[in-house]
């Protein structure tokens, strides 16, 4: 139709409203506590390591004059990571029980961050990402479910293949 929406997690919204089933922010209000508890420490704590200090430097070719911080900023990205390795480890989704908001939220960004792992301007940087399967198993599990989602192929970036 004629509305047009940016922004991930409002469109996620407008998306559970529209077509509440399955519900994205959950079936009540302890689970909707507990997805946006999930999403605004997503925004809050991984994020901006994961954006600003990891895949922005090397996306943008900043490597050389970056390195230090980059590096820094694995620091903090694998701090997080452990929590959600854990988080993983317990239940199948990021927030509850079924997939939710966070989870379609959270995922492209952690793609992203993997992405720019296996660019060539990564080489010679101390991630300590990858293999994802070894260092983070919960973690590249809750990836292939995601991946395995019905339509998960016409979501993928042509570009990123």
């Amino acid at each position: 139709g004629e509305f047009v929406l940016y922004e991930s997690i409002a469109i996620l919204s407008y998306l559970d409203r529209k077509f509440p089933e399955p519900p994205l922010f959950g079936q009540n209000a302890e689970e909707n506590g507990l997805i946006w508890r999930a999403l605004s420490e997503f925004i809050c704590y991984l994020q901006p390591a994961l954006q600003q200090q990891i895949v922005r430097p090397i996306y943008g070719g900043k490597v050389a004059e970056q390195r230090q911080s980059i590096e820094d900023g694995a620091g903090r990205v694998h701090e997080e990571l452990k929590k959600y390795e854990a988080a993983l480890g317990a239940h199948e989704w990021l927030a509850s029980a079924r997939l939710s908001a966070a989870d379609l939220f959270v995922f492209p960004h952690f793609m992203s961050l993997l992405r720019a792992a296996t660019r060539p301007a990564a080489e010679g940087l101390q991630l300590g990402i990858l293999p994802l399967e070894k260092n983070y198993p919960q973690i590249a599990a809750w990836i292939a479910r995601v991946q395995a989602l019905p339509g998960y192929d016409k979501t993928f970036p042509p570009h990123w293949r």
